[in-house]
């Protein structure tokens, strides 16, 4: 009977709307929104010309080396001082020797210095020999006179040529020099000589 009343006591809440209609719990949360941004990705033309930045500090040692490779000098010889073997010395010379191995009419060094000193009291003079022989050729030339020596009077003579002193028609691209010094009393007599020094000194036109 209580069971039959409850029942009816419900109903009549029903219909006269006392009891609100349940909410759904997903209604108290607001739908959320999602925002699509959307990026526009340009490509790179393929002729576009890629661009590489050289630091300030390496541009400058780019620089600095450019300078210094023009700045350098060419042609610098390469041989020093030769003295000639004792045996070329022969019985009135000592202490021979020549600036270098080579010299050249247009190429570095272009000139050649000789020096000697002899111990013959009665030499005054000495005069120096050459001759100009092919490096490929067997052909043998004679000898001709090349200068007088300076002199400080107390026996020690020296001399400086150029490659230019050769005569045009004398000159070699590929030549030994050789030469020999010979050394004169006061009247002009050939009193002592060396040896004829070959095979040592190179006489070149070109480089």
């Amino acid at each position: 009977m209580k069971k039959i009343i409850f029942l009816i006591v419900i109903l009549l809440l029903a219909g006269c709307g006392v009891i609100p209609a349940a909410q759904s719990a997903e209604s108290n949360n607001p739908t959320p929104v999602v925002v699509v941004q959307t990026v526009l990705v340009t490509p790179l033309s393929d002729t576009a010309p890629l661009t590489v930045s050289t630091p300030v500090a390496a541009q400058a040692q780019i620089t600095q080396q450019s300078q210094a490779l023009e700045t350098q000098p060419v042609g610098i010889p390469v041989s020093g001082p030769i003295t000639v073997p004792v045996s070329f010395n022969g019985k009135s010379f000592t202490n021979l020797s020549v600036s270098g191995d080579k010299f050249s009419l247009r190429c570095e060094p272009k000139q050649i210095s000789f020096d000697a000193t002899t111990t013959d009291v009665y030499i005054t003079q000495v005069d120096l020999y050459w001759r100009l022989r092919d490096k490929h050729s067997t052909f043998v030339p004679n000898w001709a006179w090349g200068r007088t020596l300076e002199t400080d009077g107390l026996y020690h003579f020296w001399i400086t040529i150029s490659g230019s002193d050769i005569p045009p028609d004398l000159r070699k691209h590929q030549a030994w020099f050789d030469f020999e010094f010979v050394g004169m009393n006061k009247s002009g007599q050939a009193i002592g000589r060396t040896e004829k020094i070959t095979d040592l000194v190179s006489y070149t036109i070109d480089c």
